[in-house]
């Protein structure tokens, strides 16, 4: 779960936020109401899910950027780095925000290949359904930033009004779908928002391997085979004449060699093997 503007401060405990069985990590507005984001993971449902907290030292966020975030590891010990990023006001310095929002993907992106981002952005004027049509310094920008870092924004449901502000972000568009958006009624949340539902899928099955029905040319009748071939008549399988063209004749002299080697050769099931050798569990 992953919620934005929270008004929370230090008075307000996690347990009384949810019901037990989750972990919450929240980053709380401070000096001034409002603000604030939080991640809540079911803790049964992961092997691990600590918070990903940067070394200072090399990611100095500063106050510039509301954003938490969850370094999750499923049980098929796949690791998913969540975050939650609330921009309030785009229109106040949006070049210090973005400066920031940068270092982070290059950080995070650098970390981690399985990311996935949400968050209220309040860019009402980016296009996502054509998002090369995009206008703006400040929009035009941000779809420069996830584009350098490879990243895919899949809500294109308005969340509140007519505007998309509410965004989905990964690096693993094929594992990540946006299911539905729910109205504040829907949702049966405390909120002037549409709600985004979305799943991403951190368990990729390898595809089947097939079999393969090859030619055992060590049981082959190479005798009768050759008095096969001996015995057919070309002239009735090749037409010499200017009515048939030579892709025609290729075509009946084929069907008819493959005739006789399937009279003579059999065939045998080899087992299954990877047709992709390089794709591992790694890749996948």
């Amino acid at each position: 779960v992953l919620v934005n503007e929270t008004w929370l401060n230090q008075d307000i405990k996690n347990d009384e936020l949810l019901p037990t069985g989750f972990t919450v990590f929240r980053k709380d507005r401070e000096g001034r109401a409002g603000g604030g984001v939080l991640i809540a993971i079911k803790t049964e449902s992961f092997k691990s899910a600590p918070e990903f907290l940067p070394d200072p030292a090399t990611l100095q966020l500063s106050e510039q950027i509301e954003i938490v975030s969850s370094e999750i590891i499923t049980n098929c010990n796949q690791k998913i780095l969540f975050s939650n990023i609330y921009w309030p006001d785009p229109d106040n310095k949006p070049e210090n925000w973005l400066e920031k929002f940068n270092l982070f993907l290059d950080y995070a992106c650098d970390s981690y290949d399985s990311i996935v981002i949400s968050g209220d952005f309040n860019l009402a004027y980016i296009p996502w359904d054509a998002k090369a049509q995009t206008k703006g310094a400040k929009e035009t920008s941000f779809i420069e930033s996830l584009n350098d870092h490879y990243l895919s924004q899949l809500n294109t449901f308005p969340t509140r009004g007519e505007n998309v502000l509410d965004l989905v972000i990964t690096n693993k568009p094929d594992h990540l779908t946006v299911n539905e958006v729910l109205s504040p009624e829907q949702s049966g949340v405390f909120t002037d928002h549409n709600v985004v539902c979305f799943d991403f899928n951190a368990f990729v099955k390898a595809p089947n391997k097939s079999s393969r029905l090859v030619y055992n040319y060590a049981s082959a009748d190479w005798d009768g085979l050759r008095a096969s071939l001996r015995a057919i008549g070309l002239s009735t399988v090749i037409d010499g004449s200017d009515n048939i063209d030579i892709d025609t004749d290729w075509r009946n002299w084929k069907d008819t060699y493959l005739a006789a080697v399937a009279d003579h050769v059999p065939k045998k099931n080899l087992k299954a093997r990877n047709p992709l050798p390089w794709i591992n569990g790694s890749i996948l």
